[in-house]
């Protein structure tokens, strides 16, 4: 998974530019935590919100930060800037409500957050169909005359060669072995 870091919502002058209901409510759920690292989410009437505050708590998580607001940060984050904005826009097409609730003038954070409280599947979906158009890299390897080969299966024989020498790399706990790729191998 990639690392916690927050480009956008660990500057306070984003947090102040957001309307202040839709970061209450995403902030809401986490209150306990952020009362643990000595942010107060309500204030009293009159006094000012703590958007610096909460900015701190945001870019220096500890190990008792709650995996849900990893995620909620994580997409909302990654998803508030203006061209995925106009994305989510589009993609708001079948809730209207939703885009009826965004008003007028929202930031690209609003907009973000408002999905990820409303319809976070969506949210998700815009989010891994904006990485599937961003290749990042590809290789590809052609015929030296650029005609692909018939393709024939090989013989039974070559193929259970291929297996055994895979499973000696590998292990097989694909087969539910109790050897495991992902684990470390144990000596002797």
């Amino acid at each position: 998974m990639k690392t916690f870091v927050l480009k956008r919502f660990s500057n306070p002058a984003i947090l102040k530019a957001m309307k202040q209901p839709l970061l209450l409510e995403l902030l809401e759920p986490h209150a306990d935590y952020f009362g643990r690292r000595g942010v107060t989410l309500h204030t009293k009437r009159g006094d000012a919100f703590d958007h610096d505050a909460v900015a701190r708590v945001l870019m220096m998580p500890d190990e008792t930060t709650p995996l849900s607001l990893v995620d909620d940060f994580f997409y909302v984050d990654e998803m508030a800037t203006a061209v995925d904005m106009d994305r989510l826009l589009e993609a708001l097409h079948s809730f209207p409500e939703v885009r009826k609730e965004l008003g007028v003038g929202p930031t690209p954070a609003d907009a973000a957050t408002l999905v990820r409280l409303r319809a976070p599947l969506l949210l998700e979906r815009v989010h891994a169909e904006r990485h599937l158009r961003s290749r990042r890299s590809f290789t590809y390897f052609q015929s030296r005359d650029g005609h692909a080969a018939a393709f024939s299966v090989p013989p039974v024989s070559q193929l259970k060669s291929l297996e055994r020498a895979l499973d000696d790399t590998f292990g097989t706990c694909w087969r539910a072995s109790t050897v495991c790729p992902c684990q470390p191998r144990r000596a002797g």
